[in-house]
């Protein structure tokens, strides 16, 4: 998820960025800024969403003959904060660039869908984008650089976690027995019926056998042997 928003980020802002602006993923250098402006995206951290977690329970995949061939954990949404700053050899271009951040999203509260990715777009959820702050810490530890100026950005994105398919087998048949109270009890019971087998003479139950079949579908059969 994090590389999916990481490109879509950058994708997005490239497409109102002048073609000689770079974005970059990684924190400003303290070289002095080179002859293109240079705007950098910095994941400062991910939390958890307040509201990030849909459905509570973990789903069954069936195949088309309805067996279970894997489970679904739930989904979940995470706020990825960016910080993002710029390099450039004036700060009147330092400030265009971040202008046009703040332009970008303004238009878009929510990431195109064709520069959202395949993963992203597959979770049927939006990803979300806000300009936030402020945020109580020195610019260095933003990675901004040298006292620059800065916007904090929020990505709220889906994660969808992989299917588990290591499952255990499928339940075929159950069968449970009950000893005998007579040995020379036989056993005398028809598959499909229900029969019980008595002893002579106080008729007490001599001995009983519980088949359970589970079959697609989960519709359960008990049979008495």
């Amino acid at each position: 998820m994090i590389r999916d928003v990481d490109d879509a980020v950058s994708a997005l802002l490239r497409r109102y960025l002048d073609d000689e602006t770079v974005v970059s993923l990684g924190r400003p250098g303290a070289e002095p800024p080179g002859e293109h402006a240079v705007l950098h995206l910095v994941l400062h951290g991910i939390a958890e969403a307040a509201d990030g977690r849909g459905a509570a329970e973990w789903s069954e995949v069936r195949d088309a003959r309805g067996q279970v061939v894997g489970r679904q954990p739930p989904l979940r949404r995470y706020r990825m904060r960016y910080v993002i700053s710029a390099r450039a050899a004036t700060p009147e271009a330092e400030h265009a660039a971040l202008d046009t951040v703040l332009a970008a999203c303004a238009i878009h509260d929510v990431l195109p869908g064709d520069v959202a990715g395949e993963r992203l777009a597959a979770t049927g959820f939006p990803v979300t984008l806000e300009i936030t702050g402020p945020a109580a810490a020195h610019p260095g530890e933003l990675g901004t650089g040298p006292g620059g100026a800065h916007l904090l950005l929020d990505v709220t994105a889906p994660l969808l976690p992989p299917m588990l398919t290591d499952i255990p087998a499928k339940v075929e048949q159950l069968q449970l027995e009950a000893g005998a109270h007579d040995e020379r009890a036989r056993d005398r019971t028809v598959a499909g019926h229900w029969r019980s087998v008595r002893t002579a003479p106080d008729s007490r139950w001599s001995k009983v056998r519980v088949r359970e079949r589970v079959r697609p579908g989960d519709d359960r059969t008990r049979e008495a042997e």
